[in-house]
């Protein structure tokens, strides 16, 4: 009777268990396939918001994978959560220098590790202007070296998407998927 009992209490077990495993990854899905209906929702209301009472401050595409997302400013915890956030290393230059765009691997930049070389970013303001960006390089550093690269070449014009890497490890990642792009010049 009791060694009944420990094979039923495991096999309860190993049901919850499975379930659990199964469960964690639809979800999942499902929360990404709904970010996605909203993201459009949000995407067609964009332009005729105030600007003032929007804290979006562009939209970012890269149809090569499949991203788009509004770009909030400040890369806090919470606004991190939400969509994509950009950092100007030096807030003097918010012109011109450096761009850094940082989101969750696991959620905004997933689709990141699809790029190539060459491949395009597109950054749209509010009011309609575009900016185009060419990809010239991938790279895998550690934080403290991503971070230190960074800060080096901070006063240069690029645009930067980064985020944690390796794609799927669990917990604080060890290390930073950087992309380094360039603007297009328009004639």
């Amino acid at each position: 009777m009791k060694k009944k009992r420990i094979v039923t209490f495991i096999q309860l077990l190993l049901f919850l268990s499975g379930s659990f495993i199964i469960a964690k990854p639809l979800y999942k899905i499902g929360s990404l396939k709904y970010r996605e209906m909203r993201i459009q929702k949000i995407k067609q209301k964009w332009k005729q918001y105030d600007q003032d009472t929007l804290s979006f401050v562009y939209w970012l595409e890269i149809p090569a994978v499949n991203i788009s997302y509004p770009i909030l400013m400040e890369p806090d915890r919470i606004n991190l959560d939400k969509y994509p956030c950009l950092k100007f290393l030096d807030p003097q230059k918010k012109q011109n220098g450096m761009k850094t765009i940082t989101a969750h691997r696991d959620m905004h930049f997933y689709n990141l590790k699809m790029l190539n070389d060459s491949d395009h970013i597109f950054l749209e303001k509010q009011n309609g202007e575009k900016k185009e960006y060419q990809i010239l390089e991938i790279e895998i550093l550690p934080t403290e070296i991503a971070e230190r690269k960074l800060m080096e070449k901070k006063d240069e014009d690029w645009l930067i998407l980064m985020t944690c890497y390796p794609f799927h490890f669990i917990g604080p990642a060890p290390e930073r998927f950087v992309v380094w792009a360039k603007e297009i010049e328009r004639g």
